[in-house]
């Protein structure tokens, strides 16, 4: 097998829309630039490329729109082009091509599988995993009065029972050796890259990842070095506090900025240099990519007062926002304060005002690309811990990588035990009925052991 890296730059323009949050954020600078990393795979008979982006997320029409666009340039199959958002809170959003700046993102991406391509060199694969501790916490809490809250703050310590469940603080490596040629290192962990905020744009802790594995193994390949791709893994759930002193001490450390970032990449990479060395060799003989329909059904639609009450309360957060900017204030206070009599919040609101219009059964992409006996399987939006965890545990494979964001962002996909009267962020924004996470799970392990002998020789 043969595999070859790129990787090129999608920082935008000053006055580009963040994406991420219940309000505008147009970027006024860089911390870091944003780019497409690529890695081409090729057994001489199929070729498949896995692609990052420094993006909060891409729609399915517009995954399928550069795809396509590669797929013309390259001859590739386009279900063979998986393309995988790091969710990056203080990066571009891809959602239409009506921005122009999308055209130029669309562009880069076949540039850099194209030069990928030209960069393809013979290559042997090696597998390991170790684990990155207190960098990723389940953010999603069961409350004393029954309720379920995301993110509970300093108001909620009398009320905050427990998180639903563990972290998964695994991390993954696949270390590509080539001849001739650097390293290449795909690699993996879970949580929200949400840890910096403001206007300015920054690749957040994947970039770091990058960043600082490069940094570390220069040396490597003869001097050569590596090239590192990092995918974010089933994080719907997680985020970076640790809100344990929030439950036994009454006390909020809420650690955020590029400094924290740069932290949780830290770990994650000390984590990975750790066994870097002695990954372990595995088949790598057959190169194999499959996209799998899965129908999902809607979750329940408003009434005709909810959807007009939404509407309102829509249009009071709007204007909270925008008068809290206005007097130098926090927008996310100045939109709650305004909606706070309302029935329920700005979340369930959106979700209102937009699910009416959405079909009763949507059509869900999984998506899966692999080489020997390592296998990635993208979910098309943000799929929760215990899904990632599942799938791993029972594919197969000597090494899979559940991604989320990929080829599509749909949205959250909560696990049934969160649903209840009171539901937290994700359970309320969702626009699939509960069950859709353990439907798609179920088929994400299916299609992992569809594929096992993809990546064999007959023999």
């Amino acid at each position: 097998m043969k595999a070859g890296f790129a990787r090129l730059d999608i920082t935008p323009p000053f006055g580009y829309g963040l994406v991420g949050y219940f309000h505008a954020r147009p970027t006024d600078g860089h911390i870091t630039p944003l780019y497409v990393n690529a890695v081409v795979i090729d057994d001489g008979e199929r070729r498949a490329a896995l692609v990052t982006l420094d993006a909060e997320g891409a729609t399915a029409n517009m995954t399928r729109i550069m795809r396509e666009y590669t797929a013309e340039r390259t001859g590739m199959d386009p279900d063979a082009i998986f393309i995988s958002c790091t969710h990056s809170h203080t990066a571009i959003g891809i959602y239409s091509m009506n921005d122009p700046f999308h055209h130029i993102v669309k562009t880069r991406v076949a540039d850099a599988i194209e030069l990928a391509i030209k960069d393809l060199k013979e290559a042997k694969t090696y597998v390991a995993s170790a684990e990155a501790k207190g960098v990723a916490f389940v953010r999603l809490f069961k409350m004393k009065d029954g309720s379920t809250k995301t993110n509970p703050g300093l108001k909620d310590k009398d009320n905050v029972l427990c998180p639903f469940g563990d972290p998964d603080e695994t991390t993954q490596l696949i270390r590509l050796k080539r001849e001739g040629a650097s390293d290449i290192a795909i690699v993996q962990f879970q949580t929200h890259p949400d840890v910096i905020g403001g206007t300015k744009t920054c690749y957040d802790w994947p970039g770091f990842v990058r960043y600082y594995l490069e940094q570390a193994l220069r040396d490597e390949a003869d001097g050569k070095g590596v090239n590192a791709i990092c995918f974010n893994g089933a994080q719907g759930d997680t985020a970076t506090t640790d809100r344990s002193e929030l439950i036994s001490k009454g006390v909020l450390v809420k650690r955020t900025g590029v400094a924290q970032s740069k932290h949780i990449a830290k770990v994650i990479v000390g984590a990975l240099l750790g066994v870097y060395t002695y990954a372990k060799e595995v088949n790598c003989d057959k190169v194999f990519y499959k996209r799998k329909l899965v129908l999902i059904n809607s979750a329940p639609k408003p009434t005709p007062e909810q959807y007009e009450i939404a509407g309102q309360i829509v249009k009071a957060y709007k204007e909270g926002c925008e008068k809290a900017k206005a007097e130098g204030r926090s927008e996310w206070d100045g939109g709650a304060e305004a909606i706070k009599d309302f029935p329920f919040g700005i979340v369930p609101a959106r979700k209102f005002r937009s699910i009416v219009d959405e079909p009763d059964v949507y059509e869900l992409y999984l998506s899966c690309v692999g080489f020997g006996d390592v296998c990635f399987i993208g979910f098309p939006g943000e799929p929760f811990t215990e899904i990632g965890r599942q799938t791993k545990a029972q594919s197969p494979f000597a090494m899979t990588f559940p991604c989320c964001m990929t080829n599509g962002q749909e949205g959250y996909f909560p696990m049934k035990e969160v649903f209840g009267d009171v539901n937290g962020y994700e359970a309320s924004a969702t626009f699939f009925e509960m069950g859709a996470a353990e439907k798609l799970m179920a088929a994400a392990i299916d299609l992992t052991k569809e594929m096992q002998n993809a990546g064999k020789n007959e023999e």
